[in-house]
C-alpha cells in the first residue's frame, strides 16, 4: 500500500506531528508501501487547526489495519469523530466507550466509502481558551487602572 501524506500544517502542532510520526512508523513496519491500493480514503484533521490534513488510501483488508490505526490516535484527552460516507449513507460517531463499534462500522463500509477521522485535543484547546480569556481581562484591568491613575 502506498501511503501519501499531504500537509499544509504548522510544524509546531504536537498532535498532528506525533500522529504523523506514528503512522509513518506503522506503515514502514508493516510494509504497506508495496501493496495494492484500495478505494477508501482516510483523512485526519485536527479541529483546532483545520488546515492540518493527512490523507492515505486504505487497503481492502481493513480488518487488520483499522483497529491498529484507531489505537494509535485514540489517546486520553482527545475527541475522535468518524464519518463514513457512501453515495447514500452517512454515519457519525464520537469516540469513547463505542470505539469498537465505530471501528467495526468503518471496517464494514463499502470500498467506495470515504472515511473521515477528525481528532481534537480537548485538553490543549481548553488551556488555550483559558489563557486567551485571562490575557483579555488582564489588559482590561490594566487599562482601567491607568485611567483611574490619571483621574
Amino acid at each position: 500500500m502506498s501511503i501519501n501524506f499531504y500537509s499544509n500544517s504548522n510544524e509546531n502542532s504536537k498532535l498532528t506531528s506525533l500522529t504523523l510520526q506514528k503512522l509513518m512508523n506503522y506503515s514502514e513496519i508493516h510494509g504497506f508501501r508495496h501493496k495494492h491500493i484500495g478505494n477508501v480514503y482516510l483523512i485526519i484533521t485536527t479541529w483546532k487547526k483545520l488546515n492540518d490534513i493527512y490523507r492515505y488510501n486504505l487497503p481492502h483488508d481493513r480488518k487488520n489495519v483499522l483497529p491498529k490505526f484507531m489505537k494509535i490516535i485514540d489517546q486520553p484527552g482527545r475527541k475522535i469523530t468518524i464519518n463514513i460516507a457512501t453515495q447514500n449513507k452517512f454515519y457519525e460517531f464520537t469516540s469513547g466507550s463505542g470505539m469498537n463499534l465505530i471501528t467495526e462500522e468503518a471496517i464494514q463500509a463499502p470500498d467506495q466509502a470515504q472515511i473521515v477521522v477528525k481528532v481534537e485535543d480537548i485538553i490543549e484547546n481548553f488551556e488555550n481558551f483559558e489563557f486567551k480569556v485571562t490575557k483579555k481581562y488582564l489588559i482590561i484591568i490594566v487599562m482601567i487602572m491607568v485611567i483611574l491613575l490619571f483621574l
